[in-house]
């Protein structure tokens, strides 16, 4: 058994995709139109010969859950990437119901791989540096011959310093391949909504403060909006994610005070400085947040059961009618009404900006807005394709994956089949994706196509993301509110050394476990606000300072690269 290098992480956070639906016949294109572009930066296209039976390439990752989809072989891009690259992919990973994270760290710790290899190394004690090292993961970089068959993988980062910045280690290095995005206005992909038509109702203006959502929210517990002549309003839910490792809808509330949950991030008042939220101001803004929350959770404006129930119990009490504020993403505007209009004619949620708290500051608590890429998830070329002598093959495929051409296909399936491209050179899918009779476009479309989902190498289309996530007027109204959130305390992808990583995850393994035992019982009153200080001092015993020089010393790196 190789010597354990790692830490496995129990969080996957969970995407939630659905959206809109309707039949008519396969062959005709719907109406809902977008620009296409062009992915990648560079010309070329990277293929092996298609002479000769395909070449197996095994790749380890997670099996998929959509309603149309349970197994990549069967996806229509899969498949059609396998048949122009001459290769028959061996997805050897585990169920979507199983722990993906701990399955693939015994892989790592067993030594014995498949030749791709997705991970999130930010679980492997050292990162990708020390798995290179360990002689796990292939320095792609280092090999002038590897170099050359990826000109679409390194074109992209001849050509954009972000994306270059964010996936190469300090001293260069790439071995990581994951998906980019060129239009980081993507990343506005959630906040807060609210409910309109009580807003209406009460004739409420929407927030952009926490003391106009203060004021909203006790509105909402006491005005009966849902008109039911009972006092059974939910202000604001939240859920349970990952036995209560995340909760979205707080999430959104915390950067109000000038913090990210759970993040390193930068100060608000420093703009070269990076902290933690527990130890900004020496966590005067943590119990700022907390205080102002156990006050909202004593009054009953958060349901007493927000830290308790699942995503299921909270959509629950969503569609019945009961909650007036919560986290969503772009396609819950339209499942939620679609649903609340059966009873609810008038029924309408809408997007809020991120809130302004005590400095006046709509900070963002999304870091994806300056994040281009997922630089520390992703697939890696690992040292068992050398032995299978598949490592050439390997290459060509993540560079096709990377080419316009493969990215395309990635984000549309295939042209004449799932999308047409229209006289102004705007892509459309067809009905068969876009009214099946049986499922919505945001299902149907995963047995074709990835338009809203990463993981994979490739070059986000803005537009065909837009085309299934921005389908109704209030989510697109929504992602231009989310996008314009100040994110002056973002972080941009960072990756510590090796040595660094091994001391940050011993430091902050503790840490977070410290933060997460007394996290909501500051908000549900279980632990008193005024203990906060004792909770700082505990961290900063536990380390968190010296994590914070490990990052900044990232950091610095990162902007000297």
């Amino acid at each position: 058994m190789r010597r354990s290098r790692f830490l496995i992480l129990a969080v996957a956070l969970l995407l939630f995709i659905f959206t809109i639906a309707g039949c008519a016949q396969q062959g005709t294109t719907t109406a809902g139109t977008t620009k296409g572009t062009t992915a990648g930066t560079t010309a070329g296209t990277t293929q092996p010969t298609t002479q000769g039976p395909p070449t197996k390439i095994s790749w380890y990752r997670g099996q998929p859950n959509y309603k149309a989809l349970t197994n990549w072989k069967d996806a229509l891009w899969v498949k059609t990437i396998e048949k122009n690259m001459n290769v028959d992919f061996d997805f050897q990973g585990p169920p979507a119901s199983d722990d993906y994270n701990a399955a693939a760290s015994l892989m790592l710790a067993s030594g014995t791989l498949t030749d791709l290899f997705f991970y999130n190394f930010n679980n492997y004690n050292g990162g990708l540096a020390q798995a290179i090292q360990d002689g796990l993961v292939l320095n792609v970089s280092a090999n002038a011959a590897y170099k050359a068959m990826m000109p679409n993988w390194f074109g992209i980062l001849a050509s954009n310093e972000a994306i270059r910045r964010s996936v190469t280690l300090d001293d260069g290095t790439s071995a990581l391949f994951c998906h980019v995005d060129e239009n980081l206005k993507r990343g506005a992909y959630w906040g807060l909504g609210i409910r309109q038509d009580w807003l209406t109702k009460l004739k409420l203006q929407s927030p952009t403060t926490m003391d106009e959502l203060y004021t909203v929210l006790k509105a909402f517990r006491d005005g009966d909006p849902n008109g039911n002549g009972k006092k059974d309003e939910i202000p604001f839910t939240d859920w349970n994610l990952a036995g209560g490792l995340f909760y979205f809808s707080t999430m959104d509330l915390i950067s109000a005070y000038g913090i990210l949950y759970q993040e390193q991030q930068l100060n608000p008042n420093d703009s070269k400085k990076v902290d933690y939220w527990i130890t900004v101001n020496n966590g005067e803004n943590f119990q700022q947040m907390v205080t102002t929350l156990n006050k909202w959770y004593s009054e009953k404006l958060i349901d007493p059961e927000a830290y308790t129930q699942d995503g299921a119990a909270q959509d629950a009490k969503v569609t019945g009618d009961l909650v007036g504020c919560l986290h969503v993403w772009p396609s819950n505007f339209n499942i939620y009404d679609t649903s609340l209009r059966k009873t609810n004619a008038n029924a309408q949620f809408v997007g809020l900006p991120a809130m302004k708290g005590p400095a006046g500051i709509a900070y963002s608590p999304n870091a994806a807005l300056v994040r281009p890429a997922a630089s520390t998830e992703g697939t890696v070329v690992t040292s068992q394709a050398v032995k299978n002598g598949t490592v050439e093959t390997c290459l060509k495929v993540i560079d096709y994956m990377m080419s316009p051409e493969g990215s395309t296909i990635q984000a549309w399936g295939v042209e004449g089949d799932t999308y047409t491209v229209d006289s102004n050179g705007n892509k459309v899918w067809t009905d068969k994706v876009a009214k099946d009779p049986e499922m919505l476009i945001n299902d149907k479309v995963n047995a074709y196509a990835l338009p809203t989902f990463g993981g994979w190498p490739k070059v986000f289309s803005y537009e065909a993301w837009a085309s299934i996530e921005l389908n109704t007027p209030e989510s697109k109204a929504a992602h231009e509110l989310w996008y314009k959130a100040d994110t002056r305390l973002c972080l941009p992808n960072l990756t510590l050394s090796s040595t660094e990583a091994v001391e940050y995850a011993k430091i902050m393994t503790d840490v977070k476990t410290a933060i997460s035992e007394s996290f909501v019982k500051f908000i549900t009153g279980q632990r008193p606000v005024t203990e906060v200080p004792d909770l700082v001092a505990q961290c900063k015993d536990l380390g968190i300072d010296k994590a914070n020089q490990l990052y900044q010393a990232c950091y610095d790196r990162y902007m000297k690269k």
